[in-house]
């Protein structure tokens, strides 16, 4: 009887340490999950940032070639216009081609603004560097047109700086074991950019 007290009792024993291993290895599945949420957030925030980086020098130089050329322009339609003047025998040649001058040196264009457009669902989210300044070029309507369409499409607009606080508040949550699915995560990613958005 003894030993069978004694067998019961180390199985009592075994059973205790398969149930702490148990809750060990749960613990550490859970430590290398977050781990590796939180490294590909880390790595998406890479990612955006080169894009935001390449598309900024896109416009630096779109916006370089765009005052050159406006300078050329300028400068031809004053010849043009003089040109135009003197040909008609206007009393004030100069005048035509100033006010040619003037018209060229009046266009304007926006540059420079590039924000972070998300959208999804619980399934999946997108984020995609998108420069306003550009779509508002290659369609001849206003930043604020842009934007409104880019709503009405279902994104939300960030800008990095918010978006960066985005994913702090998404790791942090992951980091505490808030969220516990990707679900939940993708869920939390659209809630605190609906929060932070433009």
């Amino acid at each position: 009887m003894e030993d069978l007290d004694q067998l019961l009792d180390e199985v009592a024993g075994i059973n205790s340490w398969i149930t702490e291993l148990d809750r060990l290895f749960y613990e550490e599945d859970e430590l290398v999950y977050r781990r590796d949420r939180i490294a590909r957030i880390k790595a998406l925030r890479s990612c955006l940032e080169c894009e935001i980086r390449r598309i900024q020098e896109d416009e630096r130089q779109s916006e370089e070639i765009f005052h050159k050329t406006k300078v050329l322009s300028s400068a031809a339609g004053f010849a043009f216009g003089t040109l135009v003047g003197a040909l008609m025998k206007n009393k004030d040649p100069l005048a035509l081609g100033e006010k040619s001058f003037i018209r060229a040196l009046d266009k304007t264009a926006d540059f420079g603004k590039v924000l972070l457009a998300v959208s999804g669902n619980d399934q999946s989210f997108e984020v995609n560097a998108v420069s306003i300044s550009s779509l508002t070029r290659k369609n001849g309507t206003t930043e604020q047109e842009v934007i409104m369409d880019l709503k009405g499409r279902g994104y939300f607009l960030l800008t990095d700086d918010r978006f960066w606080n985005v994913l702090d508040l998404l790791e942090k949550g992951i980091t505490e074991g808030k969220y516990r699915s990707i679900n939940e995560q993708n869920v939390a990613l659209l809630e605190y950019a609906r929060n932070e958005s433009e």
